[in-house]
C-alpha cells in the first residue's frame, strides 16, 4: 500500500493521489524493501519531479491524538533573512486536505493566512500543496534538471501551537536522477539516504536540503563532523585565486572551527537544551554542513546564510571586481571571511538569540535592537577567529579594523544613529548595525582589557552570554549585554564607570564612539590621510561640466576634458550623489551629516537641482533648486552654499610616544588576539 502523502505532480499542475488507503507512518519502501523510520506526529514527503514546471510538491501527514481543528501555517519569512524572504505564503498553490481514506476534507482560510481544517474524529490528516521552486537563493526553493535546493521555511508548513514540541521526518521522493545524493543540516535517518529527522518545526525552518551530484570533503573536529559540498565551478576566471575546492574550503572551515570551539567550547547536539533525544535510526553525532554554490548569470548577490548545523555560501561571478580590488584578487580569502562570519552565527543567532529575533515569529518582520550583537559582534568575532586561525596576520587584522573604522565614519556622516537604532530600522533596509556593532565590540574589548589588566576581553562577555542564554530560547537584551560587560571589570570603579558611559552614550544614545580613546590604551591611534579617486567629470544641462580631480578637487566649466564621463557620480567632498539628467542634476542621495545635508539639502533628496557651480575664490559650492512660493504658488530658485570637505581615510598607526604601560598592554593585546 502507498501513502496518499506520496504524490506526484500531474500535467495540469494538480495533485494526484496514487492510492487512497492510508499507509503506516513507520515504514517506507526503498529498493523494493520496507525500511523502518521513526514514528512522528508530522511527516513530510517532498516531490522533486516538477523540474519542468519548477514546482516542489509537498505532502504533509499530521497525526495528532485529538480531534481538535488543525491550523496549518506557511511562514511568511525565513529566520535570519526576513526582508529578502518575505512572501513564502504567497507561493503556495493547489492546497488540498484529505482524511486517512483519501477523502477531501473541508478547510477555511483564516484572516491570519492560516488554513483551518475541521476534523470529526482523531486520526491522520494528509495535506497536499505545491510551492514555487523556480528561484535559487538562500531563502527560496529550486528544482531543475541539474540539482534541487530546498529551504525549510520556504517549503514546509507547520501546525500552529506545535512549532517547538513536535518532531517530524522529511523524505525526498521522485528525484529527477536516480543516482542523485542529498545532504542536509537536518539529522539523517541512517537507513534512508533521502530521509531526515527534525526535533521541531523550528529546526525545519532552520534547515536546508541539497540534492544532486555531490562534491564533498569531510573531517572531524572535536565532537563535530564537518562536511563541505561544492556545487558549480568557481566563476572568477581572471583572479589570481579563483575560489577554492571542497578540500581547500574544508581546510579553512576546520581551522576556523578549531579556534571557534577552543574559545567558546563545544555545543549541544540540538540548539535547544531541553530538546527530545533523537530516536534510534537517526544519526546521533553532531555535524556542521557547509553547502557552497558558485553562481553564474545570477542576481549578483554573494553572501552566506546561517543554520545551527551549517550554512550556505552563495558566490556570484559579479563579485569578481570586488574581490580583485579589496581582497588582493584572492577568491579564497573572500570566501573565508564569509565562512567564518556564518560559523559564528551557530552561537550568536542560533544557540544564543537576542530578544525579538525574527525566528520567534515567522509571520511578520519584527523590530528589535539586538542585531548589533547578532551581526555586528559576530563580524568582529569572526575577524579575531581568522587571526587566531592563522588566516590573517596582525597587520591584516589591523587592516580589518581600519575598514571597520573607516566605514563607521562614513556611516555616521550619512546616518548619525546608534547601533541599536540601526537594529530597529533593519526592516527599512538599514544594515549599519553590522559595522557599528563590530566597532562597538572592538572598542569594548579594549576597554575591558584596559580595566582588567588584560585578564578579560569581549570574548569573555560572549562566553558568559552563551552560558546564561545558550539553548534556553530566552533572548538577551541591551541591559543583559551591559550587565555581562560590567561583570568583566567588576571591582574596578573607573572601569565600571567607563563601561556604563559607553553603553549610555553610544548604544542607548547616538553619540559617536571615541575610537582613539580606546586605541590609546594599547598605544595606537587613527591617523587621517587624504583619500584619492580616479578623475572624472559629470555633464549637466546647458553644457555645464563638473570636474573631479584625483585629490577630490572640484571645479566647474563648459569644456569637456579627457577624463571619463559619469552619468551618476558620488561627490564625496559634498556628501552628495548626483545623476545627470536633461533637466539638471538629480540629488540622488544626500548624506544627512555631510556638507550638503548640513546646509539643508537633505530634505531635497530625490529632487533635481537646476545648477551646480563652484566659486573658487570663496571656496564654496552652490546648488540651485526650485522651491514653491507659499504666497504665489510659483517656483522660486533657492541657492544653497557650502564648503566642500575633502574626504579622508583612517590608518591604524602606532603612537610615537606610547608609554611603557601602553606598550605592555599592546603586546598582551596582540597575544590576546590569539586564544584566551
Amino acid at each position: 500500500m502507498e501513502d496518499p502523502a506520496i504524490v506526484k505532480l500531474s500535467s495540469n499542475r494538480r495533485w494526484r493521489s496514487r492510492n487512497s488507503q492510508f499507509f503506516s507512518t513507520t515504514n517506507t519502501v526503498r529498493d523494493g524493501a520496507s525500511v523502518e523510520i521513526p514514528k512522528t506526529g508530522i511527516r513530510y514527503r517532498l516531490d522533486l519531479s516538477g523540474t519542468k514546471s519548477r514546482q516542489l510538491g509537498v505532502g504533509m501527514t499530521v497525526d495528532l491524538p485529538s480531534d481538535e481543528p488543525l491550523d496549518l501555517v506557511m511562514p511568511r519569512l525565513s529566520p535570519g533573512s526576513p526582508v529578502k524572504s518575505i512572501g513564502h505564503d504567497e507561493r503556495i498553490q493547489d492546497f488540498h486536505v484529505l482524511d486517512a481514506k483519501g477523502q477531501e476534507l473541508p478547510f477555511a482560510k483564516q484572516d491570519d493566512g492560516s488554513f483551518r481544517v475541521a476534523r470529526q474524529a482523531p486520526g491522520p490528516v494528509i495535506v497536499q500543496y505545491t510551492v514555487e521552486a523556480n528561484e535559487f537563493s538562500h531563502v527560496r526553493n529550486s528544482v531543475n534538471d541539474g540539482f534541487g535546493y530546498i529551504s525549510g521555511a520556504a517549503a514546509m508548513m507547520y501546525v500552529k501551537g506545535h512549532e517547538s514540541d513536535m518532531p517530524s521526518t522529511v523524505e525526498l521522493t521522485n528525484l529527477p536522477q536516480s543516482d542523485w545524493k542529498s545532504i542536509s543540516t537536518l539529522a539523517q535517518m541512517k537507513d534512508y539516504p533521502h530521509g531526515y529527522w527534525a526535533n521541531s518545526y523550528q529546526d525545519i525552518a532552520d534547515s536546508n536540503i541539497f540534492v544532486g551530484d555531490l562534491k564533498t570533503a569531510s573531517a572531524k573536529v572535536g565532537n563535530t563532523n564537518l562536511v563541505v559540498n561544492v556545487q558549480g565551478e568557481a566563476p572568477w576566471d581572471g583572479l589570481k585565486v579563483n575560489g577554492a575546492t571542497a578540500q581547500e574550503t574544508l581546510q579553512d572551515l576546520t581551522q576556523a572551527y578549531e579556534v571557534f570551539t577552543k574559545n567558546f567550547g563545544e555545543f549541544s547536539l540540538e540548539r535547544v537544551k531541553d530538546a527530545s533525544p533523537r530516536p534510534a535510526g537517526v544519526e546521533s553525532e553532531d555535524k556542521y554542513v557547509l553547502n557552497k554554490h558558485y553562481v553564474r548569470n545570477g542576481s549578483g548577490y554573494s553572501g552566506g546564510f546561517e543554520h545551527y548545523h551549517g550554512h550556505e555560501l552563495i558566490l556570484d561571478e559579479k563579485s569578481g571586481p570586488t574581490i580583485s580590488s579589496k581582497f588582493e584578487s584572492d577568491g579564497r580569502v573572500f570566501e573565508r571571511g564569509i565562512l567564518t562570519h556564518e560559523l559564528v552565527h551557530k552561537m550568536l543567532a542560533k544557540y544564543v538569540i537576542h530578544a525579538g529575533i525574527d525566528s520567534e515569529d515567522l509571520s511578520k518582520i519584527g523590530q528589535t535592537d539586538g542585531l548589533w550583537v547578532t551581526e555586528g559582534v559576530t563580524d568582529w568575532t569572526a575577524s579575531v577567529l581568522e587571526r587566531q586561525a592563522g588566516q590573517l596576520s596582525f597587520d591584516q587584522y589591523g587592516q580589518v579594523l581600519e575598514g571597520f573604522y573607516n566605514r563607521y565614519q562614513q556611516n555616521m556622516a550619512e546616518r548619525p544613529t546608534s547601533p541599536t537604532e540601526d537594529s530597529r530600522q533593519a526592516h527599512q533596509g538599514n544594515s549599519n548595525y553590522y559595522n557599528k556593532g563590530a566597532v562597538a565590540a572592538s572598542l569594548l574589548d579594549l576597554e575591558i582589557r584596559h580595566s582588567s589588566n588584560n585578564q578579560r576581553g569581549m570574548f569573555d562577555v560572549i562566553r558568559d552570554l552563551k552560558d546564561e542564554f545558550g539553548g534556553t530560547g530566552r533572548g538577551h537584551t541591551l541591559d543583559d549585554m551591559e550587565r555581562l560587560t560590567l561583570q568583566q571589570v567588576k571591582g574596578n570603579p573607573e572601569g565600571e564607570a567607563r563601561i556604563q558611559d559607553f553603553y549610555d552614550r553610544h548604544l542607548r544614545d547616538r553619540q559617536p564612539m571615541d575610537i582613539d580613546r580606546s586605541l590609546s590604551y594599547v598605544g595606537f591611534q587613527m591617523d587621517t590621510v587624504g583619500k584619492t579617486t580616479q578623475p572624472f567629470q559629470v555633464k549637466g544641462p546647458g553644457g555645464r561640466v563638473l570636474n573631479v580631480e584625483s585629490d577630490w578637487g572640484l571645479s566647474t566649466s563648459t569644456a569637456m576634458s579627457e577624463s571619463p564621463v559619469k552619468k551618476k557620480a558620488v561627490l564625496a567632498p559634498l556628501g552628495l550623489t548626483v545623476t545627470s539628467t536633461n533637466e539638471g542634476f538629480e540629488l540622488t542621495r544626500v548624506k544627512e551629516n555631510g556638507p550638503a545635508g548640513r546646509a539643508g539639502l537633505y530634505e531635497f533628496q530625490g529632487n533635481t537641482a537646476k545648477d551646480l557651480s563652484f566659486d573658487e575664490k570663496r571656496g564654496l559650492f552652490s546648488v540651485t533648486v526650485s522651491v514653491p512660493d507659499p504666497a504665489t504658488g510659483t517656483s522660486l530658485d533657492k541657492v544653497f552654499d557650502f564648503a566642500p570637505e575633502k574626504p579622508v581615510e583612517y590608518k591604524l598607526v602606532a603612537s610615537e610616544n606610547a608609554t611603557g604601560a601602553q606598550l605592555a598592554l599592546r603586546q598582551a593585546w596582540q597575544k590576546g588576539l590569539l586564544l584566551g
